[in-house]
């Protein structure tokens, strides 16, 4: 990791350090980048000292062995169908050991379920992702050491690639707020990641069994502005890639142009 234009604090204790240190970040190896506040804590112990750096008074806060740090205007992208671009906060728990997983608290995030991956390396939409989407929206992760990962996240409905601009009166469009719930890591999860306001968002996975579904109520569809479709929706990933659409209990609208 690279920190660009940074300044920050750190203190060195018999049985450990703990700092904090803002600037711009850079990860080598790691599809992570954005403006950073990176704090640590090598000790048993939480640490909550002020000290001076030259003339500047700087906070070192950190739970007990801990490393974690807030972003903003940063991407985080997890295979080619999973992708964070926004502000986010992380956290690396149980360091050194067997449960050791890494929490992500986001906001102002994309997220996307299809084919894709959703944007090109210089930030432009792939012409050819083909998928639903989820804008502005808030959301928890769970990164665990063998590369799996469980989230939860809500925000507003979107589609790519399918007729999707939202100009056109004739396009394909799917408007209201979408929650997305996706866990592979054959695990049960409950946590909590808090952000730098203390307000927390939450992952909770009763079941250990792999889930991978955008769903909400109401959702309005709409083909054309012709056919409009309003109720209780699910699009579910299946391994293929394919999207599959459920659409429990829903009003249909149907308009004939004049």
């Amino acid at each position: 990791m690279v920190i660009l234009c940074g300044q920050g604090g750190f203190i060195f204790y018999d049985d450990g350090s703990a700092g904090t240190a803002t600037g711009h970040i850079e990860l080598i190896g790691s599809a992570v980048e954005g403006d950073l506040a990176l704090y640590f804590n090598t000790t048993d112990r939480d640490i909550n000292e002020t000290i001076d750096v030259d003339g500047t008074d700087v906070v070192v806060r950190a739970d007990a062995n801990s490393i974690g740090f807030a972003a903003s205007n940063a991407a985080l992208r997890i295979g080619d169908y999973f992708e964070l671009s926004g502000d986010f906060v992380m956290e690396k728990r149980d360091v050194g050991t067997a449960t050791e997983r890494t929490l992500i608290g986001a906001r102002n995030v994309l997220i996307f379920l299809g084919r894709g991956p959703p944007t090109l390396p210089d930030g432009s939409n792939n012409p050819d992702a083909i998928g639903v989407r989820i804008n502005n929206a808030e959301v928890g992760v769970v990164l665990y050491a063998d590369d799996t990962f469980a989230f939860t996240a809500t925000g507003d409905a979107g589609l790519m690639g399918i007729l999707d601009d939202i100009d056109d009166p004739n396009g394909f469009l799917v408007t209201g707020t979408l929650t997305a719930r996706v866990n592979n890591s054959g695990r049960s999860v409950s946590e909590t990641i808090t952000f730098p306001d203390t307000s927390t968002v939450s992952v909770n996975f009763a079941s250990s069994q792999r889930v991978e579904e955008f769903s909400g109520d109401p959702v309005i569809v709409s083909i054309g502005g012709v056919l409009v479709i309003e109720g209780g929706i699910t699009f579910t990933r299946k391994p293929g890639g394919e999207i599959e659409v459920d659409v429990p209990d829903a009003s249909i609208d149907i308009n004939i142009p004049a």
